[in-house]
């Protein structure tokens, strides 16, 4: 179901120059690996298991 999106944000996430924005790509990368395969406790895990179903 997931497309290997967590690793492909990780990857963008060590690239990018701001610090601010590389965080913002780490918790991504961390929901995208989470969802759907776990259960999603918060609202932005089950925005994104939404955006994947």
């Amino acid at each position: 179901m997931n497309p290997d999106y967590d690793n492909l944000v990780a990857k963008m996430s060590e690239e990018e120059t701001d610090d601010v924005r590389s965080k913002e790509l780490k918790k991504i990368s961390d929901v995208c690996y989470n969802v759907p395969a776990n259960l999603s406790r918060n609202f932005y895990k089950n925005i994104q298991l939404a955006w994947f179903t």
